[in-house]
């Protein structure tokens, strides 16, 4: 699988081992009837990170995962990067300490650009979620999908 061994590898980080990626294989494969391809086994197990956690910060990064995952294989990555930057909010908001988000723009993209500095309580970002800005254009390769690398600072005054 050239290109999503980095994927693979940042597993360890949530716990996963390689022995723990080929038990998931073996089930999918008895699952699908045929060997189930890396992509898809990591995929899955994506899935049951998410279903069985309920740390904030760690969802915000497995869904990040999840949306670069997406668009290396092509995919529209939208809203798995919302869900994203959703766990994201939602854990500045549980912190009970920020107040709001300023956003932190990538200046590279005439869209985002437009949203540099715009600043948000939690409840508003949340409602309106500005990021990942749809009009967004960077993309990682020339004809990759779009993939908004637009960023929260969080706010510790009142906004």
């Amino acid at each position: 699988m050239a290109g999503f061994s980095k994927f693979i590898n940042n597993l360890k980080s949530y716990g996963i081992s390689k022995k723990d990626f080929e038990k998931e294989r073996v089930s999918l494969s008895k699952k699908f009837n045929k060997p189930a391809e890396d992509n898809d086994v990591l995929w899955s197990i994506y899935n049951k990170i998410v279903s069985q956690s309920n740390n904030l910060r760690k969802l915000h990064g497995v869904y990040y995962e999840m949306a670069l995952f997406l668009n290396k294989e092509g995919k529209d990555c939208t809203k798995i990067s919302q869900q994203s930057q959703k766990m994201y909010l939602l854990s500045l908001k549980e912190s009970g300490v920020v107040k709001g988000v300023e956003i932190l723009a990538d200046i590279g993209c005439k869209e985002c650009k437009k949203l540099h500095g715009n600043k948000y309580t939690l409840d508003e970002a949340l409602e309106k979620m500005p990021i990942p800005n749809p009009n967004c254009t960077h993309t990682f390769t020339k004809k990759g999908k779009p993939f908004c690398r637009c960023t929260y600072l969080s706010v510790t005054k009142s906004i």
